[in-house]
């Protein structure tokens, strides 16, 4: 069973960057407590400085970058990366999305693959006035 964590990265302004700090200082903080590739889709990012920052911060968790443009809403940039790629199971997470719990993504995963039923997506939502987690997992 192989797992992709998407993470779409938002670069439209300057505080975006401390969105994907926060993700990422969670990331650690709280295992995801399962195997998994960590994709991090750039979308918007126009300032160079803060784009080599997102780069460095990828590189250092072992995050593949993937670069789409800025149209659309977030399912547009989801719905683009889908065909490539290959994964059982797929994670997205928002900018804003921030893991609160060790074992985060294993509790999905597991979810998603209770024996003998037949599930094809679980979630995870907070309300938008705390700006944190959006998180679908779809075989």
């Amino acid at each position: 069973m192989s797992l992709a964590l998407v993470y779409l990265a938002r670069g439209t302004n300057i505080h975006e960057l401390s969105s994907v700090k926060n993700f990422f200082e969670d990331y650690h903080m709280y295992s995801p407590g399962c195997q998994h590739e960590l994709i991090v889709i750039a979308k918007g990012w126009t300032c160079v400085e803060r784009q080599n920052e997102l780069q460095q911060l990828s590189q250092v968790n072992a995050a593949k970058v993937i670069e789409l443009p800025d149209d659309g809403f977030d399912l547009g940039a989801y719905m683009r990366l889908a065909p490539l790629l290959s994964h059982d199971w797929v994670c997205f997470l928002n900018t804003h999305s921030r893991p609160r719990v060790s074992g985060w993504l294993n509790l999905l995963r597991m979810t998603a693959e209770v024996s003998g039923m037949n599930v094809g997506a679980v979630s995870a939502t907070a309300s938008l006035e705390t700006l944190i987690a959006f998180c679908i997992v779809f075989k």
